[in-house]
C-alpha cells in the first residue's frame, strides 16, 4: 500500500520529529527511522511496520535485518499499522481503516479489539491480531 502524495509532508515532518526525539531504547523509533528512512508505525517482539518518508509505501521489516525492509502487502498488517499509529500520531488518525462491509469480528477479543482474558496489567502493552480494530478483513479469517 501506498498513501497518496498529500500525506508525505505530514509523514515527512512527522519522520523528522521521531529523528530529534528520544531514542527509546536499542530497537526505539529514533533507530529505526534513521536505519530505514521509515515513520515507525508499529512494532512488535520481531519487527516493525512503517511509511517511507519519501514515496508514501507502507514497509515491513524485522530487527535482526535491519535495515532491510520490504513493501507490506497483507492488508490486516497494514490496517493494524494504521491504527496503532494514530494512537502514537494524531495527524495519522484520518488514515484509520474503515471497517469493511464484509469484514469479520476478530475472533480473538470478541470485536472489543482487546484480547480476551488479557490480565488488566497487559492492556495496552499486548495487541490483539486485529490490531485493535476489532475486526479483519474477509480474506484473513483463514489466518486467525
Amino acid at each position: 500500500m501506498q498513501l497518496t502524495k498529500e500525506w508525505l509532508p505530514i509523514i515527512r515532518w512527522l519522520y523528522h520529529e521521531v529523528l530529534r526525539g528520544p531514542a527509546g531504547g536499542p530497537y526505539g523509533p529514533r533507530r529505526l527511522a534513521r536505519e530505514t528512512g521509515l515513520l515507525p508505525l508499529c512494532a512488535d517482539m520481531s519487527g516493525f511496520s512503517g511509511v517511507d518518508s519519501t514515496t508514501g509505501e507502507i514497509k515491513s521489516g524485522l530487527y535482526d535485518d535491519l535495515p532491510v525492509v520490504t513493501v507490506e502487502t497483507d492488508e490486516r498488517t497494514i490496517n493494524s499499522a494504521l491504527f496503532q499509529a494514530s494512537k502514537r500520531y494524531k495527524e495519522l488518525v484520518p488514515l484509520i481503516p474503515p471497517r469493511p462491509f464484509d469484514a469479520i469480528d476478530c475472533s480473538l477479543c470478541d470485536g472489543t479489539g482487546i484480547p480476551r482474558d488479557l490480565p488488566d496489567n497487559l492492556r495496552g502493552r499486548i495487541v490483539c491480531y486485529c490490531g485493535g480494530l476489532g475486526w479483519v478483513p474477509n480474506k484473513a479469517r483463514s489466518n486467525e
